[in-house]
């Protein structure tokens, strides 16, 4: 009979160059007694792949290689996903360092405390070596601690709605500092959203946590989040004026997170909120293509407007618009009196939204 795999570590790899080395060599030294290593390399064209290949045969019980088209980091994990064989999944970057206890010390607050999740904490270092200030933790903590489904809700859950300006302060995203486990994301179907570039660790965590009911917290720092200037994340916030992709992403993100809301939840007036940042973003998405003419861009717009006013939620978000902020009732009213005047509208917070982000 096949020996139990306690974890499956993941881990995608596009042109990491030498970092890859550092960092699966460090992978290969973790201290917990069954794990395997997925890599998936999605069509690097430097060093990465002969790397990966020689680790890869001098590591055969441990190291599982597979190679795909550069389709995202995103896709990779669910093509990992498919072909992970632990009851816990660790996912890190190929760019970063994890701690030789990660995965141990996880694994065990988790079995011991009976949770479906187990987290630690993240030091930031920059391209320099230096330590940074910033989040070190997903949800925040003092030492250990165990939590359950209604604190999970108040403490993470709801601010990774980002209802408020200063709910990414509260709670975040950072997935290497998470331990999942792997009956949870296969009961629930849970997968990445390969439309996304940024924030997609994010958006898994927040459908992964209104699936589970304990959280084994802690803040032991055990991974280097490590920045370069030429990593996906990097690359993606210093070109962050690039409208149409900011707004993108954004209409992505405003779908799922009213979809998990609106399956998990039923306060209406949050819902509502959810709801016209989905249109808002999907709106300013067409208006921001660039390979689209004007002509096309309205009959889309107007098309996608036509669309929203058919769901359920846009009769329930008129019957409770007072309970609105200024700025929703605006954009309601204007999504309300159709196509022309949400151009106008839309165009006037593409502009302030340009504005803030070039300052």
């Amino acid at each position: 009979m096949e020996n139990t795999i306690k974890v499956s570590i993941i881990l995608p790899v596009y042109n990491a160059g030498e970092r890859v080395n550092a960092c699966v060599n460090n992978l290969l030294t973790q201290t917990i007694d069954s794990y395997e290593i997925i890599i998936v390399n999605v069509g690097s064209t430097d060093e990465s792949s002969s790397i990966l290949n020689k680790i890869a045969a001098d590591n055969p019980h441990k190291v599982k290689l597979i190679e795909t088209p550069n389709r995202g980091a995103y896709c990779a994990r669910n093509t990992a996903l498919d072909n992970a064989r632990g009851e816990w999944i660790y996912l890190c970057d190929a760019d970063d360092i994890t701690s030789k206890d990660t995965c141990r010390y996880l694994y065990e607050r988790a079995v011991k405390n009976n949770a479906q999740i187990s987290t630690c904490a993240l030091t930031h270092i920059n391209s320099k070596g230096d330590a940074t200030k910033g989040v070190d933790t997903d949800c925040p903590t003092n030492g250990e601690e165990v939590i359950n489904r209604d604190e999970i809700i108040r403490r993470w859950i709801m601010p990774l709605f980002r209802f408020s300006k200063d709910d990414h302060l509260k709670a975040r995203g950072y997935m290497p500092v998470c331990l999942f486990n792997m009956e949870v994301i296969k009961k629930n179907n849970l997968r990445f959203e390969e439309r996304l570039r940024s924030q997609g660790d994010e958006l898994f965590i927040l459908k992964y946590l209104n699936c589970i009911e304990k959280a084994a917290l802690s803040d032991k720092r055990l991974y280097q989040y490590i920045f370069y200037d030429k990593s996906i994340c990097a690359t993606f916030f210093h070109k962050r004026i690039d409208i149409f992709k900011v707004e993108k992403k954004e209409a992505v993100l405003a779908e799922n997170r009213r979809e998990v809301y609106e399956k998990y939840f039923t306060n209406k007036n949050l819902l509502a909120r959810l709801f016209i940042r989905q249109i808002l973003h999907k709106i300013a998405m067409i208006l921001t293509e660039e390979n689209l003419g004007a002509i096309k861009k309205y009959d889309m717009a107007k098309s996608a407007l036509d669309n929203f006013k058919k769901d359920k939620v846009y009769k329930e978000t008129l019957e409770i618009k007072k309970n609105l902020s200024r700025g929703e009732r605006y954009l309601l009213a204007a999504f309300t009196m159709g196509a022309p005047f949400t151009y106008i509208m839309v165009k006037a917070f593409l502009i302030s939204k340009n504005v803030r982000a070039k300052k």
